[in-house]
């Protein structure tokens, strides 16, 4: 539309309209006034020109500082039309007044008894909420859509460098892993040892048994699917360290020696086989 406001008010009162009109027009607001637009035209071209101006806004401000004033002929032609308009679903916007003080609004007619109303010292600021056209509001949404898809592609782009990180994480850890090992394998070449882990406890062979604890080797034949928890049960239980485990692991089938009792060894052979692994006891 053409204009966001048509004032609508007497000559008399055009003092007061025109501060208002001021107002709005700083406040960056299309408005019609007649007495800016029309005051060279006559009857016949005025009342076409007023007609069209009120098809060509979207809210419309009646100002009175007396009730006759907004009963003139020309005053409540505009109103009225505007507000007809409302009724008959022709148009949608805002039918607003803006009296003095000595203006009861129950003695307004009936169709502006009931719209908003401002006191006449005190309508800036609180006025606008009312004058945000469709436009504007579709301008606003259109511009916090678009500013929701900026942030919802910055979150994607976040997320996926932070799956990138997590995915160059693990490769480290895989090749930190593989370094271990392959130190670990060198080592056991380097002294001989065929990858077989003595746990803590261990003692040599001829230890004498006491307290129901004799020497045990656990034969691991196969690993089965659960390597990681296989890996984990056979570093509590012997106290291996993780990559010793994995090289013990790496090397099945194989042998694991430890000092246990008769439970502990079941126990633990418990655990593997209940895992998925391949394995059988035997007490020296």
């Amino acid at each position: 539309m053409k204009y966001d406001v048509f004032i609508s008010s007497k000559s008399e009162d055009y003092s007061f309209a025109e501060k208002v009109y001021e107002y709005l027009v700083s406040q960056g607001l299309n408005v019609f006034l007649a007495s800016k637009e029309l005051e060279l035209l006559g009857d016949a071209e005025y009342a076409s020109a007023i007609d069209q101006a009120i098809d060509d806004t979207k809210h419309m401000i009646v100002i009175g500082t007396r009730l006759e004033h907004i009963g003139s002929k020309w005053v409540k032609y505009e109103w009225s039309t505007f507000s007809n308009d409302l009724k008959s679903g022709y148009r949608t916007g805002n039918l607003i007044t803006i009296l003095s003080p000595s203006i009861n609004l129950k003695d307004l007619p009936a169709s502006l008894r009931h719209q908003q109303s401002f006191h006449i010292d005190s309508y800036k600021g609180h006025i606008l909420t009312y004058l945000a056209g469709n436009s504007d509001i579709e301008k606003l949404l259109e511009e916090t859509r678009r500013e929701n898809n900026k942030l919802k592609h910055e979150i994607l782009q976040l997320k996926n460098k932070l799956k990138e990180s997590e995915a160059a994480l693990l490769n480290a850890e895989s090749v930190i892993a593989d370094l271990k090992h392959q130190i670990v394998l060198s080592k056991a070449a380097a002294d001989g040892s065929h990858y077989t882990m003595k746990a803590p406890s261990a003692s040599d062979a001829g230890q004498n048994k006491s307290n129901n604890t004799a020497f045990y080797h656990i034969e691991l034949k196969k690993v089965g699917t659960h390597y990681q928890k296989v890996q984990k049960c056979i570093v509590r239980r012997s106290g291996i360290r993780p990559f010793e485990a994995d090289t013990l692991l790496q090397s099945v089938p194989c042998v694991l020696f430890g000092t246990f009792s008769s439970d502990e060894a079941h126990v633990f052979l418990s655990e593997l086989r209940e895992l998925g692994a391949t394995a059988e006891l035997i007490e020296s």
